[in-house]
């Protein structure tokens, strides 16, 4: 299974507040599309994302997780034009769907690009 390392509070968003667009400057791989990803919390808080997601009406919790894979989510789709669509910053969208939280944090050390998650934790993820 690949994983994907996001930013906090942008990976506790795509799990706990619908955000269901996550921003890059490239594209998924072909091979990619459809897969499950295991989604990583990097280890930075960005508080502009904080302030951020408080301006729209959404409150995160003080001790989201960081450097631990938190969930699971499809590729669904990619979007390359602009949307309207709040969760929308691009200029590449990876559309997400499938998406699952897990139930206890995975502490991990992430990467960059997408990377495969330690065969160690592998039982711990749902794959469903």
């Amino acid at each position: 299974m690949r994983a994907l390392t996001i930013r906090q509070p942008w990976a506790w968003a795509i799990l706990h507040a619908g955000k269901r667009i996550e921003n890059r400057t490239w594209k998924p791989p072909e091979w990619a599309m459809g897969t499950l990803l295991a989604i990583h919390a990097g280890g930075m808080l960005e508080e502009e994302g904080v302030a951020w997601l408080k301006d729209h009406g959404i409150g995160v919790p003080s001790n989201i997780p960081r450097a631990a894979i938190v969930g699971t989510a499809r590729i669904a789709g990619v979007i390359e034009k602009p949307v309207s669509d709040i969760w929308w910053h691009g200029p590449v969208g990876w559309l997400l769907d499938e998406v699952t939280p897990l139930s206890e944090p995975l502490p991990c050390p992430g990467k960059l690009g997408l990377w495969t998650v330690p065969d160690e934790l592998l039982e711990h993820i749902d794959k469903k």
